[in-house]
This record gives C-alpha cells, structure tokens and sequence, in this order.
C-alpha cells in the first residue's frame, strides 16, 4: 500500500469549502468512520480482493477526513464515482 495516514495532528476543524485541496484534518466519529469502510470495502473488494480493499479504503478514509469535516459533507464526492476514483489516483491510495 502507498498511502501514508500519519495523523501527527489531531481536533476537529470545520469549513464548508468543498474544495478537495484544502486541508481540514478533521476526525470522524467512529460510527462514520465504520460506515464508511464498509461500504468502500464491499464496493472495491470484488475489484481489489479482501486485504487490498481494506488498505486502498483506510487510504482514502484518511485523505477524505483531510479534506471533508463529515461523512455528510464528503458525500457529494462520494456518490459521483469517477470523481472518487480520480481523487484516489491523486492521492496514490492503492
């Protein structure tokens, strides 16, 4: 896997930009956080296999709470798929 997750830097920002650019380091509640790699997995694991979709999810799991203070507020990236896959192309999630 090349994603890199380091979380040295911790708390809740909010912004309501939705520029993918823009660095938000914010931290999801666990139950989103599980939402998320659920759904990511079940849709990448066929494509991936079991281990690689769990690493290529926590990638962009981590990117995306980067970038988006909530679930609700990174769906809209989310639901247009060839937006998502172009975002984990940038950001090297594999």
């Amino acid at each position: 896997m090349s994603c890199n997750n380091d979380k040295s830097t911790s708390g809740n920002t909010t912004s309501t930009s939705a520029d993918t650019s823009q660095r938000i380091l914010s931290v999801w509640p666990q139950e989103d956080q599980n939402e998320f790699m659920a759904e990511c997995v079940d849709n990448a694991e066929e494509r991936l296999g079991e281990q690689a979709a769990f690493g290529y999810c926590k990638c962009m799991l981590g990117k995306m709470q980067e970038r988006f203070p909530t679930l609700d507020s990174a769906a809209v990236v989310l639901l247009d798929t060839a937006q998502a896959a172009i975002l984990a192309q940038e950001w090297n999630c594999k």
